[in-house]
């Protein structure tokens, strides 16, 4: 699904995973979550972005068969 930052604006978190491309042309997804920090007021004042890098589709189904 897209990432919404408007549901974070909202007060919601928000996830979405990402195929990108490296320089030399490999896929890998890109797995991002952003929540909304809030006062005491409950007031949004900061987002939290937390970024991970996942394996490919196609390294994912290598890596049980190198694991054996």
């Amino acid at each position: 699904p897209p990432h919404r930052l408007d549901q974070v604006a909202k007060g919601r978190p928000a996830c979405s995973a990402n195929i990108h491309y490296d320089s030399e042309g490999r896929d890998f997804i890109e797995f991002v979550c952003s929540y909304p920090l809030t006062n005491a007021s409950d007031e949004i004042t900061h987002l939290l972005h937390v970024s991970k890098e996942l394996p490919s589709f196609h390294e994912s189904l290598l890596l049980p068969l190198q694991q054996q």
